[in-house]
């Protein structure tokens, strides 16, 4: 994707991965984030594959279009580094109809978990992202009582695996949490 803007800031692009569209169970049309700046297209139909891609600013001005014609299904990144802050509009058109997905870029901070159950009783955490502060983990029981919490402090990513079988308890809820937002939460 060509340059946008000049302009270099601290950004983050929030949408969890919006499904743009299917139509009669033949397409699927889907923008996920990768990265704060990076998404992919993911364009899947029975057929040939013919659509124009466009990002439009909050005012309406068009700031990039292409087209893209291929034999089958496809997938492609676009990065999205140099809009200034601001809600943009994703949109794919092919001859049924119009997908938009809506980006919004802020300050916030980028950063993301993930909770994994592996083996019989242990949970993987995985955060990671750009620019990384204190992060808890919080464990519950069944009746709501925090029975154990870890604060970690790092400035990078990480990951950590909890034995579950040590906690006395069934039925647990394992929380991810910064000061300002939960990140991810399951149950165990």
């Amino acid at each position: 994707m060509k340059q946008l803007t000049k302009t270099t800031l601290v950004v983050l692009a929030i949408v969890a991965g919006t499904t743009a569209g299917a139509i009669a169970q033949k397409k699927f049309v889907r923008l996920d984030p990768v990265t704060k700046d990076l998404y992919r297209l993911t364009y899947i139909n029975k057929g040939e594959c013919q659509v124009r891609v466009e990002v439009i600013d909050e005012s309406g001005t068009k700031l990039f279009s292409e087209r893209i014609k291929q034999k089958k299904s496809f997938t492609k990144p676009y990065s999205f580094q140099n809009l200034n802050l601001g809600e943009y509009s994703f949109k794919v058109i092919d001859s049924d109809g119009e997908y938009v997905t809506k980006i919004k870029r802020t300050e916030e901070v980028y950063m993301v978990a993930d909770i994994k159950k592996i083996e019989d009783e242990k949970a993987k955490i995985t955060v990671r992202g750009e620019f990384m502060g204190p992060v808890s983990v919080n464990i519950f029981n069944r009746n709501d009582v925090l029975i154990f919490d870890d604060y970690i402090d790092q400035e990078k990513g990480f990951e950590k695996v909890y034995d579950l079988s040590k906690v006395n308890a069934k039925d647990l809820r394992i929380e991810v949490v910064t000061e300002k937002k939960l990140l991810a939460t399951a149950e165990f």
